[in-house]
């Protein structure tokens, strides 16, 4: 979706209007020079810059895995959190791989040495366990790769083998394994970031042998009725919790990884790979490739704005695929992108966090990029039959955005819907007078995911955009002689309750 924003004031025989046209703020990636970063360093206050995970929590903090410790950032300083041998209620390892939050507020961190923390946002201590298979005598891998919070609350871990695969059991307060239907064990080394200062470009191609395991189990995502959909190195795997079955999907002969699972805004599953990325059908249980020009050492995925895929890699930079249109659309690295703001090609995380910021963290520091404010398109209203002719407005009295994406606006007695993406336009003329027999004037606007919009004039009005039918719903005055009433702001609150001001 796009932010409608006001494009400029003008002045005009004494009186003040605005501009009919909107200002869109979307991601738009024709021109390098658009994209814009914003560098965080040693130089703000950043303790850590080997990053490898993030995770925004319900209180808004975001939290920031480092190789040397958990950071939780404000928006203007950081707390780090760093073992300590004398303090069993530090983090266990400093190493952090990946976290989760609960449903009871608690976050649970991963370690890339097998350690597992659950911190207490109350207490600010941790809780430590060391995921051990069923005999206890064996950790759960060697690194610990995902943790994941089902819809019942349940905690699951991705790791690599000879495991893989566990849930915590609070009853026995530990982690239980799950006997993943591997070939045999995997036997490459934990991955590690390169020396300060050093780019991992990573293997060459085709420098792996082809495999007959399925790696390690990189990441966990819910399926409809609680199954799990786990990308493991070289293969999809659908698991029923309920029976215990697995059933395996092959990657590409080729592939050497699939690292990250990303369901978009139409529900469609991808995975992103070192040869591509990846949909899976969880009905047919198909998946199907879309492959890069080029093969990328691809570690983490997440989706932008407007159906975008950002893909980031070790030591390539960062790839955008267009879910929409099914297609690799842009590259971006320092080594082939002369002028790029970016510190570093290696990256190993991608987030996006609530206000749709996205947050890159790569062995130089934390990077973050705003879709608000990288470009600004300008948008014309269409044209209206008026007068028999065909005129465009000159004055947008209001507009708002509905949960669906699509951009209300009202210009001269007209309501105008938007869908930036697809640049449909629809239009529902607004036959409505106010009490003294003249054309409303509207002031302000609240677009409702039903698809009703709500406009406040001298009167508040609910229009149905697909029928054009309206209904107004009169103030109460307090007093017979209070003047007549102009609604000048309007807000939906979290309980869909319209305020009027």
């Amino acid at each position: 979706m796009g932010i409608g924003v006001w494009k400029g004031a003008h002045q005009q025989s004494g009186c003040w209007y605005w501009e009919a046209s909107l200002v869109w703020a979307g991601e738009v990636w024709s021109q390098v020079e658009d994209v814009r970063f914003v560098h965080l360093t040693e130089k703000h206050g950043l303790p850590q810059t080997n990053i490898t995970a993030f995770l925004q929590d319900d209180q808004g903090f975001m939290w920031i895995g480092t190789h040397e410790g958990l950071l939780r950032y404000d928006g203007y300083s950081y707390t780090q959190f760093v073992h300590d041998p004398l303090d069993p209620q530090s983090i266990a390892h400093n190493h952090v791989s990946c976290m989760v939050q609960d449903h009871e507020g608690y976050i649970w961190v991963g370690s890339f040495y097998g350690h597992v923390s659950r911190y207490n946002p109350r207490s600010e201590r941790f809780t430590n366990y060391e995921p051990l298979i069923e005999d206890q005598s064996r950790q759960l891998g060697r690194a610990i790769f995902d943790l994941f919070v089902d819809s019942s609350g349940r905690i699951w871990i991705g790791g690599s083998p000879p495991i893989g695969l566990g849930y915590f059991d609070p009853g026995s307060d530990r982690f239980q394994a799950i006997d993943v239907p591997y070939s045999h064990v995997d036997r490459r080394p934990a991955p590690h970031a390169p020396p300060p200062g050093e780019l991992d470009t990573g293997p060459e191609p085709g420098s792996l042998p082809l495999r007959d395991d399925l790696g390690s189990i990189q990441d966990i995502h819910e399926l409809e009725g609680g199954r799990l959909l786990l990308a493991a190195d070289y293969a999809v795997l659908v698991f029923e919790p309920e029976s215990g079955e697995f059933t395996v999907h092959r990657a590409e002969r080729e592939e050497r990884r699939l690292s990250a699972i990303v369901e978009d805004s139409d529900h469609v599953l991808w995975i992103c790979g070192v040869l591509g990325v990846y949909t899976f059908d969880p009905t047919t249980e198909e998946l199907t490739l879309f492959r890069n020009e080029r093969e990328m050492d691809a570690w983490d995925m997440v989706q932008g704005r407007e159906g975008l895929l950002w893909i980031v890699t070790n030591g390539m930079g960062f790839h955008i695929f267009d879910a929409v249109e099914q297609r690799f659309v842009a590259t971006y690295s320092r080594r082939e992108t002369p002028g790029l703001d970016l510190p570093s090609d290696t990256c190993s995380a991608v987030y996006r966090d609530a206000s749709g910021m996205i947050w890159f963290g790569t062995n130089r520091g934390v990077v973050q990029y705003s879709p608000l404010f990288n470009r600004f398109s300008h948008v014309r209203l269409p044209e209206v039959a008026r007068g028999g002719g065909q005129t465009a407005p000159s004055l947008v009295g209001a507009m708002d955005c509905d949960g669906m994406g699509t951009v209300w606006c009202e210009a001269e007695g007209v309501l105008y819907g938007w869908r930036p993406h697809s640049n449909i336009w629809t239009t529902t003329p607004l036959d409505i007078a106010d009490g003294s027999g003249l054309p409303i004037r509207v002031e302000s606007m609240v677009a409702l995911d039903s698809g009703k919009v709500w406009l406040g004039a001298n009167i508040p009005i609910v229009v149905d955009p697909e029928t054009g039918e309206y209904s107004s719903h009169p103030i109460i005055r307090h007093r017979e002689n209070d003047p007549a009433s102009r609604v000048l702001a309007m807000v939906q609150d979290p309980e869909r309750g319209v305020w009027v001001g």
